[in-house]
């Protein structure tokens, strides 16, 4: 009697179960190759092994890093359900310095000693107001910068980058009121003024009389900032002499000397040059015992 092939069911990658002969010996081939694991999953798996662990910037207390120090630590730490409290302490610890970590350290070796320590630190570095305060200081204080001064621009940008994203995180408008705009307004160079306040005009225009916020002025430094940088065509930091249209060599400025041998520099004609040097030379000539000091007394 004929023998009826064996039915077996296989998962394949894709969690489906596929029903394939066993008798037959390409069906194992198929099955054998819906069952392992695809090159690319190995492949992915290496990649993370092989990735660096996570090392983010300590945190030192100061309020204007507070946000992006607290989403790195819970993405990175907080987050992973593997970590006891206590590993998750040691993390913490590793990733403060300065004043922060000593808030926390009195809490490492008790229960939830993390979580307690992670409040702490947002009662005295995390709260909305002080956050605000840091970041608004970061911006409105400091020296007007001067014109050419890429690289004051370029750090002013990357500061007004900062404060939006805090602000819309924090769901805060303070920065948009017209006393703190104004403070960075006046921090900028003349011709930026000038030209800020040609896309303030336009902006209103546009919306109706509606003022500018910070995300409008930081879009603006930040173009503005890019163009002096720019790595072709942008302003160098050393100064380079002119050189002239034509090929005429300037004259060296006429040089006289004092009776003791020093070079004296004269801002008088070419004339006049002339005429003293006639005269030193005419006293040269003359006989040393005419000389009413350092002749007297010779024969």
């Amino acid at each position: 009697m004929p023998t009826t092939p064996l039915q077996q069911g296989i998962v394949n990658s894709s969690g489906d179960t596929v029903n394939q002969v066993a008798a037959d010996g390409d069906s194992y081939t198929i099955a054998k190759a819906n069952y392992e694991p695809r090159a690319d999953y190995w492949e992915k798996m290496e990649l993370r092994m092989m990735q660096p662990p996570p090392a983010p910037t300590p945190f030192d207390g100061d309020p204007s890093r507070y946000l992006r120090f607290r989403t790195n630590f819970r993405d990175q730490v907080e987050n992973r359900t593997s970590l006891t409290d206590s590993e998750k302490m040691n993390y913490l610890m590793t990733y403060t310095t300065g004043k922060a970590r000593e808030v926390i350290e009195n809490y490492q070796g008790l229960p939830n000693g993390c979580r307690l320590a992670i409040q702490v630190l947002k009662q005295r570095s995390g709260q909305n107001a002080m956050i605000v305060e840091a970041l608004k200081s970061s911006v409105i204080s400091g020296p007007k910068i001067r014109y050419g001064d890429s690289v004051a621009l370029l750090t002013l940008s990357d500061k007004l980058q900062n404060c939006c994203w805090a602000m819309i995180e924090l769901q805060s408008n303070e920065l948009d009121c017209t006393t703190n705009m104004r403070q960075i307004f006046d921090r900028l160079p003349d011709p930026l003024q000038a030209k800020w306040r040609k896309s303030a005009k336009l902006y209103r225009e546009r919306t109706g009389g509606k003022e500018p916020t910070l995300i409008e002025l930081s879009t603006f430094i930040t173009r503005e900032s890019q163009t002096e940088n720019d790595p072709v065509y942008g302003r160098s930091s050393t100064l380079t002499a002119r050189v002239g249209s034509d090929n005429r060599s300037k004259k060296q400025p006429f040089m006289l000397k004092s009776p003791s041998g020093t070079p004296i520099t004269t801002m008088t004609t070419e004339v006049a040059v002339a005429d003293a040097s006639i005269n030193q030379e005419t006293r040269e000539v003359l006989p040393a015992e005419v000389d009413p000091v350092a002749g007297s007394g010779r024969g």
